[in-house]
């Protein structure tokens, strides 16, 4: 909390309301989607964020998660690749949405790059 609110800030009280970043920290402790290693390199794309509500102090979300989309690509500076878009959801006890997330992973072989470059 000092990192983001800044040194001596006043923790939130139960209920009251909680930086996003907290799921953030969150979703570290809860189990990945075990995606398989189809090719011999990886590297996360991105990482997407998306509050309905803010968070509040104290209230269990449940989580799911999902493989939303996997995507080929042939050629280009990391050769022939697949893209793995996995969604998580968080609901409150109510069973409403509180937060989403999104995660793109590529994986790539470079032995096939554009021009013999290798990443």
């Amino acid at each position: 909390m000092d990192i983001y609110l800044g040194e001596g800030q006043a923790a939130p009280g139960d209920g009251e309301p909680v930086p996003g970043f907290v799921l953030a920290a969150l979703e570290g402790e809860s189990d990945r989607m075990d995606l398989p290693d189809v090719l011999p390199d990886s590297l996360l794309i991105s990482n997407e964020w998306q509050f309905d509500r803010p968070l509040r102090l104290g209230e269990e979300l449940t989580v799911s998660g999902r493989l939303a989309d996997i995507t080929e690509r042939f050629g280009g500076r990391f050769g022939y690749g697949l893209y793995f878009r996995s969604e998580t959801e968080f609901r409150d006890e109510s069973g409403e949405v509180v937060a989403r997330s999104a995660r793109t992973l590529m994986q790539y072989d470079t032995a096939n790059a554009r021009d013999g470059e290798s990443a």
